[in-house]
C-alpha cells in the first residue's frame, strides 16, 4: 500500500467526524435561535444581556477545560487574529440575537447560516482562489434564491411589522457578513492551533 493510499484511509475517519461536528453545530446553532427567541419573547432578556452571558459562560468552560494546555509563546504570535476572532465573533451573535428579537428566530438563522458560505466563495472569487463555472455559479444562485424566496414568504406585514423586517434583516446580513469575518480570521487559528492540542512552539 503505498503512502498517499495509506494517508487517505487515515483521513477518512476524521473527515467523517468533520462531517457530524459541523451538522451538529448546524442543529445546536437552529436550537439555541429558538431559545434565544423564547428568552426574548417570554422572559424580556434584552439580545446584549443573552450575548454577555454566553461569551461569559462560553469562555469560563473553554479555560476550565483548555486552559492549562494553552501555550503563551504560541498565544502572544497569535495575539491580534485571537483578538479579531473574538471581536468578530462577538458581534456577529450580537446582530444575530438583534434579528432574533425583531423577527423571530427562523429568518436570521436561516441567514446567518446560508449567507456566509456565499460570502466566502465570492471573497475566495475576488481573490483568485476559486475560480467560477457552471456548478458554482447554480449553487450561488440557489442559495442566494432560496433565502430570498423563504424570506419574501414574510414580506406581507402591516407598516410596523415592515419596519421591524428590514431592520430585523439588515441585522442578519450584518451577522452573517460577521461570521464570514470570523470564519476567515480564524482559519489561520484552526490551521496553526487545534482546539484542546498543544501547537508547536
Amino acid at each position: 500500500m503505498t503512502a498517499s493510499r495509506y494517508a487517505t484511509l487515515a483521513a477518512a475517519p476524521y473527515s467523517g467526524v468533520a462531517l457530524i461536528a459541523a451538522c451538529s453545530a448546524g442543529f445546536l446553532w437552529g436550537t439555541g435561535a429558538l431559545v434565544v427567541n423564547i428568552l426574548i419573547a417570554r422572559y424580556g432578556f434584552a439580545p446584549g444581556d443573552i450575548s454577555f452571558w454566553r461569551f461569559a459562560v462560553g469562555a469560563i468552560f473553554l479555560c476550565l477545560i483548555f486552559g492549562t494546555r494553552i501555550h503563551l509563546p504560541t498565544l502572544r504570535t497569535l495575539l491580534v487574529p485571537v483578538v479579531l476572532a473574538g471581536a468578530t465573533m462577538a458581534g456577529y451573535v450580537l446582530c444575530w440575537f438583534l434579528g432574533i428579537e425583531r423577527i423571530g428566530a427562523a429568518i436570521p438563522t436561516l441567514i446567518a447560516l446560508c449567507l456566509p458560505p456565499v460570502f466566502s466563495t465570492l471573497i475566495a472569487l475576488v481573490r483568485g482562489q476559486e475560480r467560477l463555472d457552471l456548478s458554482l455559479a447554480v449553487i450561488l444562485t440557489a442559495a442566494l434564491g432560496g433565502t430570498v424566496l423563504i424570506v419574501a414568504r414574510h414580506g406581507g406585514m402591516g407598516e410596523a411589522g415592515q419596519a421591524d423586517l428590514i431592520i430585523g434583516l439588515l441585522c442578519s446580513v450584518a451577522s452573517a457578513l460577521l461570521y464570514t469575518g470570523f470564519t476567515l480570521v480564524s482559519g489561520r487559528l484552526s490551521s496553526a492551533w487545534a482546539p484542546g492540542r498543544r501547537p508547536p512552539a
